[in-house]
């Protein structure tokens, strides 16, 4: 008579709803390794195709003169964009796959004894990764704070498995 309604029983596992929302991979290895997986939203390639083609002037007047050059650089672009954002970190290193840095897609990889800190950064909704030797790395590979927190304590846990959860900021 007195059972708790559904939502309640499904608390503990809140997170695992906004992963699948979001298509996350996580995945955990046996030798230390973590992988964590972020493809990027439809809109956020098909905004970023729009960009690049206009300051290639492909969305002028003259869009049909461009010719088949600026559609074929655009899906190429489309394709590239529409890389996930790939976190993996393995005993010896952290990288960090496909982060837009500059207009350009690259990737950051920090000794894993070079890191130092990782947290969600809550006043700027960025997960920032410090290492000594580099230069802070702010990433936002989705624009839901709960994801985001979510990805920097999974991240830091496998980090730092043996230290307490850090307070949140």
């Amino acid at each position: 008579m007195n059972e708790p309604p559904l939502a309640t029983l499904a608390e503990p596992l809140h997170y695992a709803g906004l992963l699948v929302r979001y298509g996350i991979m996580h995945d955990r290895g046996g030798n230390g390794d973590t992988v964590i997986t972020v493809p990027l939203s439809f809109w956020r390639q098909l905004v970023g195709t729009l960009i690049f083609a206009k300051s290639l002037g492909g969305l002028q007047p003259g869009f049909k003169a461009a010719g088949s050059h600026t559609a074929a650089t655009c899906a190429a672009t489309y394709k590239r964009l529409g890389r996930p954002m790939v976190f993996r970190l393995t005993p010896s290193a952290l990288r960090v796959e496909n982060v837009q840095e500059g207009g350009e897609i690259i990737d950051r990889v920090f000794a894993r004894s070079a890191v130092y800190d990782i947290k969600y950064v809550s006043h700027s909704n960025y997960v920032v990764i410090r290492a000594r030797g580099h230069e802070m790395l702010e990433v936002r590979p989705v624009g839901d704070r709960r994801v985001l927190r979510w990805l920097a304590d999974t991240l830091r846990a496998a980090m730092w498995p043996d230290q307490p959860p850090k307070e949140r900021t």
